[in-house]
């Protein structure tokens, strides 16, 4: 299925915001990929992840392709993952978190 933002296209938003909520209902992995993260860079993007591993992570595709652009995973609660970009540590998160 594609899907089209027609309300609020991207190219009016500002290109870093502070932070992006996805909860699609098992659609959450193409709602990312289809994210342009070059272009749009949130300071945390808060993705909801239910299968996930904690002794490995990086068997989860979502986990995997946000460390592939630049995001660290920095909490996870039952439902939802929460990501940071390396680039700004939003001032308090020590820089051991956000190495891979």
């Amino acid at each position: 299925m594609d899907y089209e933002i027609n309300q609020h296209p991207f190219e009016e938003l500002d290109h870093n915001f502070s932070l992006l909520t996805i909860d699609t209902e098992g659609m959450d992995l193409k709602v990312v990929q289809g994210l342009n993260l070059n272009r749009y860079r949130p300071q945390v993007i808060l993705i909801e992840i239910r299968l996930f591993q904690f002794a490995n992570p990086f068997k989860n595709e979502i986990v995997s392709y946000m460390y592939e652009n630049n995001y660290c995973l920095i909490a996870k609660t039952p439902y939802d993952a929460f990501f940071v970009s390396k680039e700004n540590t939003l001032g308090w998160i020590p820089s051991e978190m956000l190495e891979s």
